[in-house]
């Protein structure tokens, strides 16, 4: 906090007393603002400044201005050192700092004084670098007439093994993603008898296999299996009902066995279940289209080779009440109980919509495994798990949007696990988590994680003991974390050479909840680069910087880190690790960073973001041209440019400067080129255009506006949310309201016994409200609520239909108090330029809820006027640009009189006019 005020130079004192009492030193004194606060979504704090007495502020370090008062609106750790400077110098005569945090309430505590990440695009491969392997397919030999078709594609190197590269590849017209060499799809559906050939194509590579669609043969399988059984004629066989496999029995199923499973059917494997599939002709574990079969329970042993599991894990709640521990309630395909054991090789999980798996001190062995576009890959309590050679992506799926569900790559509870050259990424959560738990360990050897919106690893818990090498964190919020324990010096997390680029935190000490610390994080040898931190330590139980925590020496940084001294600027002197851990020495892609490529002309000068597809030895570059056209003028002007990134960089930014003249602006277009040792991959032009009516968004009601409030349990009596309802005696502050969660901005009333109902009122007055403005109201409520627009119910959440009185409480407890719900509602409800009230009343679950959580935002919406250009792009090729508002329909015409709507119009459209002498018209026709 802030020191004593410092005594005046000894010539002042000879001064006359009415000049010193001008000059009199006073604390520094900040409103709105409390150290080792919380606030959230932003706050606004003013210094006060005193007569005669200069100031200084710095922000994270950062000089920042004075003027009052300040608004800090995006989420993230702050701390604000005020320097109050003697009269007419520099002389620093106090100093005030003031720790505080801004949070997301999308993100809620999860992201703790944290930027809320959001994984940038991935960059597709070079054609250099997918030509540096060869393709593979690997789909069923034959298969059901009518049934969507499950492919796996990889790019490999010689020796087979998945090349970390990003390939965009086609499979007969279809775009699939290779997730660091490996990636999955189903086909559509083939409705004829017929050899139906599949081939993949991605550069120069291709490869070809054929499945043969016909109507299979079809087994209905027993209730039991009671004594070894073999299922190897290729065809359907069909489980209709739980079945089981009982002790001492072997159930064998063999190549181009196609099991299908009756919709939310279990099997239980008390003896052995053998799945022996191969690479030319794999087994299949699914159920029929439109169908969704339920999970293995595995009490014994299951062994399997070359097998499809799809459609699998029916059952959303199945955990609830089973007596495992679980995060997710999913039921998992393949559940292995106490002493059970598993093997996988090249087995791949597609599509489905449960977990993969599930242990509990159970012993399971994965090789060459897919695990794609499930909730997660499963939590393991106890026992060992060993990956090797595996790919487990997409959680749920690949996209810029957050989920705020426990969407981990992998959970570790207990037990002695490893993963050895092993992908992990794109998930909504962590890539891997070890929680809370008691011991373990787990040995991470050559993996790669990328992509994820928490921690790439995030690793905590009492008796954890964690080994990190020879691995590469990417594009994450945090690379590897040394979380949070509840006893013993735990976790201990020793990392060495291994590489973190382009996250949000490099390397992390702590947490962001308010919670214990014990363990160690020990980072030796290793690279830490082009993150936003690369090393960082706070913990917010004591908001202190942990370096008593941390032994961070002998690596490679960014920048300097005055709290890790004994580390190395990185100059790319030394390359040895980038080159060790490097995909390939190939001509890498580039391009933007954003699959944004239109956006209004108003932010033409923010800076651009660029991506390359990899990290390397080589540095990488691009060309840029900027063009500009002017209204009335026929001929853009064009000026030319340049861009190279530093060995190990995967993300550089230019911000536009030139500033086209002579008139109004009609379009400016930003196009990449291909560079220095950088391949343009991405869509090569930005437009920006002037497009009227862009800021068309307006929050009548942002979340923390002031509510007057009723928190003393009784009932409001009739009207309360009615316009005309007098509401002068109830209580008036910002939301949040709550209590028992310590992120309130209003703490209301629990001193007595928690009360079913509390009651929120607040006036607004929009402005330009006409017919087509969507309203959409998002909600946080701890735990049912009922909301009314001037009188009428407009949204309804965990509470049951019909009239609901003060007493009753909402149908059950919310299990993430930082969940918004998010509806539209009738905006001809809303009065235009008149006083208009919401009126809410919020619900707990029961007598002794621990906590309570109300905020609400009201946003509108109105539709833009469209306009529309065309913008050469090369010779014989141009874009047709307008807003993008989803009313509009962009359609053709050779004659001006018959129009019809232009496939796939979505702004910016390219077209096509290599046909010299053919006309062909636009325009764009506003539709309901």
């Amino acid at each position: 906090m802030g020191l004593s005020c410092l005594p005046m130079r000894a010539v002042l004192l000879f001064l006359s007393l009415f000049i010193a009492s001008e000059a009199t030193c006073s604390a520094i004194t900040i409103n709105g603002l409390s150290d080792e606060t919380v606030y959230t979504d932003s706050v606004t704090f003013e210094v006060v400044h005193e007569p005669g007495f200069g100031l200084q502020f710095l922000i994270n370090g950062d000089s920042a201005t004075t003027s009052s008062p300040i608004t800090i609106d995006e989420a993230g750790f702050y701390e604000l050192l005020v320097k109050k400077l003697a009269p007419g110098s520099s002389e620093i005569v106090e100093t005030e700092t003031v720790h505080f945090i801004v949070r997301s309430s999308e993100r809620g505590s999860s992201e703790n004084g944290l930027r809320p990440w959001v994984p940038r695009m991935n960059i597709p491969a070079a054609d250099a670098e997918i030509d540096s392997g060869s393709l593979e397919l690997i789909a069923p030999r034959q298969f059901p007439i009518s049934w969507p078709i499950p492919v796996v594609a990889k790019l490999v190197d010689g020796d087979h093994q998945p090349l970390r590269v990003m390939a965009d590849a086609q499979i007969n017209d279809q775009t699939v993603r290779l997730y660091r060499g490996v990636g999955s799809l189903h086909l559509p559906a083939v409705f004829a008898d017929e050899t139906h050939n599949i081939t993949i194509e991605a550069a120069s590579q291709s490869a070809t296999t054929d499945v043969l669609m016909s109507s299979l043969s079809i087994i209905i399988a027993p209730a039991s299996i009671d004594l070894d059984t073999n299922w190897t004629s290729p065809g359907i066989v069909q489980i209709n009902a739980d079945m089981n496999v009982a002790v001492g029995a072997t159930l064998s199923i063999g190549p181009g066995v196609i099991v299908e499973i009756g919709n939310g059917v279990d099997l239980t494997i008390d003896g052995n279940l053998q799945l022996n599939g191969e690479e030319s002709n794999p087994t299949v574990m699914t159920a029929a289209p439109g169908s969704t079969w339920g999970g293995c329970l595995v009490n014994g042993e299951v062994h399997a080779t070359f097998l499809f599991v799809t459609r699998g894990g029916e059952d959303p709640n199945w955990f609830n009440g089973s007596g495992f521990s679980a995060h997710r309630k999913d039921q998992a395909t393949f559940l292995f109980n106490t002493g059970s054991s598993g093997s996988f090789e090249d087995c791949y999980w597609i599509e489905n919509p449960g977990q993969a798996l599930h242990g509990n001190d159970a012993t399971l062995t994965l090789d060459r495994c897919l695990v794609q576009r499930s909730p997660t890959t499963g939590q393991f309590n106890g026992g060992a798990v060993v990956l090797r050679d595996c790919h487990l992506v997409e959680f749920p799926r690949d996209s810029p949007e957050f989920a705020h569900k426990v969407n981990d790559g992998i959970y570790f509870k207990t037990g002695n696990h490893e993963l050895h050259d092993t992908v992990i990424g794109w998930a909504k959560d962590d890539g891997v988590d070890a929680g809370s738990g008691s011991a373990g360990t787990v040995l991470v050897d050559g993996c790669w994680f990328e992509s994820c919106f928490h921690e790439a690893m995030a690793w905590s818990g009492g008796g954890r003991d964690v080994i990190v090498r020879n691995t590469v964190a990417l594009n994450s919020g945090q690379g590897i974390e040394c979380g949070f324990s509840t006893s013993g010096s735990s976790p201990v997390v020793t990392v060495s050479d291994s590489i973190t680029i382009g996250n949000s935190i490099g390397w992390r000490f702590g947490d962001n909840y308010t919670w214990d610390y014990k363990g160690f994080l020990t980072v030796t040898d290793s690279i830490s680069l082009y993150n936003e931190k690369d090393v960082w330590g706070y913990e917010w139980d004591s908001w202190t910087y942990r370096i008593d925590a941390m032994d961070i020496r002998d690596n490679w940084l960014t920048r300097e880190n005055p709290m890790h001294p004994d580390n190395r600027i990185w100059d790319g002197s030394d390359l040895t690790l980038i080159e060790a851990l490097e995909p390939t020495t190939a001509v890498v892609g580039a391009g933007f960073s954003s699959n944004e490529i239109q956006r209004p002309m108003q932010r033409y000068g923010e800076e651009i973001e660029f991506g390359f597809s990899s990290f390397g030895s080589i540095p990488p570059g691009l060309g840029f041209t900027i063009s500009s056209k002017v209204a009335g003028k026929s001929e853009e002007t064009t000026i030319f440019g340049g861009l190279r990134a530093s060995s190990g960089q995967m993300l550089a930014s230019y911000k536009p400067t030139f500033s086209p003249r002579g008139g109004l602006v009609e379009y400016i277009r930003f196009t990449l080129h291909d560079g220095n040792n950088g391949q343009i991959t991405t869509p090569r032009n930005l437009i920006y255009i002037d497009t009227p009516g862009v800021d068309n968004v307006e929050v009548v009601v942002p979340l923390g506006s002031e509510w007057a409030y009723l928190d003393n349990g009784s009932d409001p009596g009739p009207g309360w949310i009615e316009e005309n309802f007098d509401d002068s005696s109830w209580k008036y502050g910002p939301a949040e309201f709550g209590y028992g969660d310590d992120d309130e901005a209003t703490k209301i009333d629990d001193s007595s016994a928690n009360y079913p109902t509390y009651y929120f009122r607040h006036a607004f007055e929009p402005d330009d409200l006409f017919g087509d403005t969507q309203a959409t109201i998002r909600l946080r409520r701890d735990d049912g609520a009922i909301v009314y627009l001037n009188g009428v119910e407009v949204m309804r959440s965990n509470l049951p239909d019909g009239p609901v009185s003060h007493s009753d409480f909402a149908l059950g407890v919310v299990d993430d108090k930082d969940e918004y719900v998010t509806v539209s509602i009738d905006s001809s409800l809303l009065i235009d330029g008149d006083d208009n009230i919401l009126a809410v009343e919020v619900h707990q679950a029961n007598a002794t809820s621990l906590n309570m959580s109300f905020d609400l935002e009201l946003k509108l919406e109105r539709p833009l006027e469209p306009k529309l250009f065309l913008v050469p792009i090369a010779e014989s090729k141009a874009l047709i640009i307008w807003t993008n508002t989803g009313n509009e329909l962009l359609e053709e015409s050779t004659d001006l009189v018959t129009w019809a709507p232009v496939p796939d119009a979505v702004s910016p459209k390219e077209i096509d006019y290599t046909n010299e002498g053919a006309w062909k018209f636009y325009r764009l026709r506003m539709v309901p």
